[in-house]
This record gives structure tokens, sequence and C-alpha cells, in this order.
């Protein structure tokens, strides 16, 4: 359980001579739903609301927009213009190589990133087949894949 003090000033008691205190209880918060509290806690205008409604349209591609903003309580232009941003800006995660460290050839920045969202998109045992599917290693399909899920807020 949380304490702090409703009154700031030093001098402020109540009717009683004792300070006042707002007590908050966590659980109670805790109760909305996962998505619903992470839009809660965060602003509009906030990098990782953003990144995770881009994402999570990304993830949940059968719902449409307009579902996802039901279910997150936002508006609809928000989901779809973070969505947009995303796939629109992905490539720029990506540094321009011409081969890997290990010496084999690498995609320009925008096929690393056509390929990190369709990874995002499948679950984790069908990576294989996006691998296959692009003629690039499961290992650079997990690495693109993870620099996406990590550094996506860098784009808003």
């Amino acid at each position: 359980m949380l304490r702090g003090r409703i009154n700031s000033k030093s001098s402020e008691r109540d009717s009683g001579g004792q300070h006042a205190f707002l007590v908050l209880s966590l659980p109670f918060f805790l109760l909305i739903s996962k998505e619903s509290a992470m839009v809660a806690l965060m602003t509009p205008s906030s990098r990782q609301l953003r990144t995770a409604l881009a994402l999570i349209a990304v993830r949940k591609s059968q719902w449409s927009f307009e579902k996802l903003a039901q279910e997150l309580r936002v508006d609809d232009s928000l989901v779809k213009s973070c969505w947009r941003t995303l796939l629109e800006n992905a490539w720029r995660l990506y540094p321009y190589r011409a081969r890997s460290k290990a010496g084999h050839w690498q995609p320009d920045p925008s096929v690393k990133a056509m390929i990190a969202l369709a990874a995002y998109r499948v679950r984790p045992d069908q990576t294989g087949d996006i691998a296959r599917q692009y003629g690039v290693s499961l290992q650079d399909v997990e690495h693109w894949r993870r620099i996406l899920v990590r550094r996506a807020d860098r784009l808003f």
C-alpha cells in the first residue's frame, strides 16, 4: 500500500489534529486488462503508447482498426497513424550493410524491415518459414525481429 500526503504544507492539519494522508491501493488499479492498463498509464502523445499501438496493429492483423481501438479504448485514427508510421519508417531501424559480420550477403534495410514485420506477425515456430521464403538465415530473421521490437519507439 502506498501513502502520500494530501497537504503539502507542513503546518496544515485536519480538524482532529492529525495529518491527512491519501491511501492508494495498487491491486484496485491493476484490475484493468493489460492493454487497457497500458493505455491508461500513458498519454496519447507518448512514444511507448504509439509504439505499442503500432506493434499490436501489426500482430493482430486480422482485427480491424476500429475493433483494436475499441478494445484499447483509443481513437481509431491514432491506431491507423501509428501503424502507418511503423510500416513506412521501419527501414530506418536497420543499418545498410552489403555483408554481415559473418561475411554473407545482407538485403537492403527496407527488405530487413519487411522480413522483421512478417516474422513479428507469425508464431515463433513459423519464423523458419519466413527465413526460407526470403532466402535468409533464421538467425538473421530473429535478429531483425528483435531490433524491430526493441527500437520501434525511435520512430515516434
